[in-house]
């Protein structure tokens, strides 16, 4: 779903905005969208829900953001297999059926319930009221009152959506960039994310028939833009799909807009564009200096701008915060008779290894707080390659919450949380394969969602010999 619903969100641009699809773009998005649905189809549980991976537990949040995923896939003409949405929302169906007011987390309750308005309104229309008369709406997040408003809607209770959105309204909060809302609880959760609740919510105004202050909530969206996207493919989506919702609503006007463009008051660009089209230009690093530079853009009134800026640096510039990671090699041989390996020592930064000799990578990752959907990415050498069935055979994933993929040039690890002080340890068998001397690069982990949450460890330099 990660690659799935951003993909989605920028075909339902295109198509919403009657803007071609050069012929490249076009064949990745198609690429995209058919491996991502053969790989959830592979990933459905036997009960029709859905986990992290094949075998793990059915999570309720996880089978509706699927199933979400699927009904959007569906409304932008992709071919989809109808008895995957069907046992889909049936095991959504069923695990709505258990809950009880006042009973489980109530901003995922709410959550499921809009998925299931979405994709069976007729089916949402007896459940729900388990959410809208439990005692925990008064004190729910704006993001779930959003998710409750727009359910209400769908099913066609219009006064009481406007109750919640009227409520929603009080709660929220208004600077020089537009209206937004906040939560005053801190965390690493989606429904505690501004710029993915202030989504929600102005997708919430408009189907209420809100306009204005959607238009507000937007522009607050805009300002929150870095570069040509926001800080998560998930915020990206939910930003994008919040205009579509807007702009379903507004007129486009034919006029062209002017646009200038100047840099350390050098006049860069001036021409008109039309107001339904994209226009995009890089700045020649030659005009800017050393120091604090000045980038002007003028134009008519309501005209979106973005900028960006790409460098490269040898040096890591992003500071760990929250996780801590730990890498280092062992130099290891199989135990006779045992199903384990013998350490024979660790190998140091710019020592030499023999070719086809075992190294045991081991990672320990450590956090801070209690955290969800972790990623840990330990490049390989250009030299080595993992040795995958001993890899398999001597290093085990014990816990359902962990999951490791081999790619080519990296091993990376996917949990689905830790805990403060948590010490998680990770580890492959790699051999070296070409001889030479390479670098093997800083491991990362990362938040998937909070990028900013992030650690790393050391980087090595290995020598392959015969």
């Amino acid at each position: 779903m990660g690659k799935v619903l951003p993909t989605l969100a920028a075909i339902k641009a295109f198509q919403n905005l009657g803007l071609k699809i050069d012929a490249e773009l076009q064949q990745k998005m198609c690429k995209a969208i058919t491996a991502g649905l053969k790989r959830l189809y592979e990933l459905q549980h036997s009960d029709g829900g859905w986990g992290w991976w094949k075998r793990d537990r059915t999570n309720p949040f996880m089978t509706a953001y699927v199933v979400l995923g699927l009904v959007m896939a569906r409304e932008t003409d992709a071919v989809v297999r109808e008895d995957v949405i069907k046992r889909g929302i049936a095991a959504l169906e069923r695990m709505i059926k258990s809950l009880r007011p006042g009973k489980g987390n109530y901003n995922r309750k709410c959550y499921m319930v809009w998925v299931l308005a979405k994709a069976a309104p007729q089916k949402a229309k007896h459940y729900v009221d388990v959410v809208f008369d439990d005692a925990a709406r008064r004190k729910a997040t704006p993001y779930t009152k959003a998710l409750l408003a727009m359910s209400l809607l769908s099913v066609g209770r219009e006064k009481d959506a406007l109750a919640v959105v009227d409520a929603l309204l009080r709660e929220g909060r208004r600077d020089e960039n537009g209206l937004f809302w906040r939560t005053a609880e801190r965390g690493y959760r989606r429904y505690l994310d501004p710029v993915e609740t202030t989504a929600y919510c102005a997708r919430a105004l408009v189907a209420a028939g809100k306009v204005e202050e959607a238009n507000a909530a937007c522009a607050w969206l805009l300002s929150r833009r870095q570069g040509n996207k926001w800080r998560s493919t998930r915020d990206t989506a939910a930003a994008v799909l919040a205009f579509l919702k807007l702009l379903s609503k507004q007129k486009i006007t034919d006029k062209k807009v002017d646009i200038y463009v100047s840099v350390n008051s050098k006049i860069i660009v001036m021409r008109k564009i039309p107001p339904d089209r994209v226009y995009s230009f890089s700045v020649d690093s030659s005009l800017f200096r050393k120091g604090k530079n000045r980038i002007t853009v003028k134009g008519a009134k309501g005209l979106v701008c973005s900028v960006s800026c790409e460098f490269h640096s040898a040096r890591i510039v992003q500071p760990d915060k929250g996780l801590a990671l730990k890498r280092r090699l062992l130099r290891v041989a199989p135990e006779v008779g045992k199903p384990s390996l013998k350490a024979l020592g660790e190998v140091k930064d710019k020592e030499k290894i023999k070719r086809d000799e075992w190294i045991l990578v081991e990672v320990e990752l450590t956090s801070d707080g209690d955290y969800r959907y972790i990623v840990v990415e330990v490049p390989l050498p250009a030299g080595c390659e993992v040795v995958e069935g001993a890899t398999r055979r001597y290093c085990r994933l014990r816990s359902w919450w962990l999951h490791r993929e081999v790619w080519d040039e990296k091993v990376v690890f996917f949990l689905n949380y830790v805990r403060r002080g948590q010490k998680v340890k990770m580890s492959f068998l790699m051999r070296g394969a070409y001889q030479g001397r390479f670098r093997m690069p800083p491991a990362k982990a990362f938040s998937m969602y909070f990028p900013e949450l992030c650690g790393h460890s050391g980087a090595l330099t290995v020598e392959v010999t015969r």
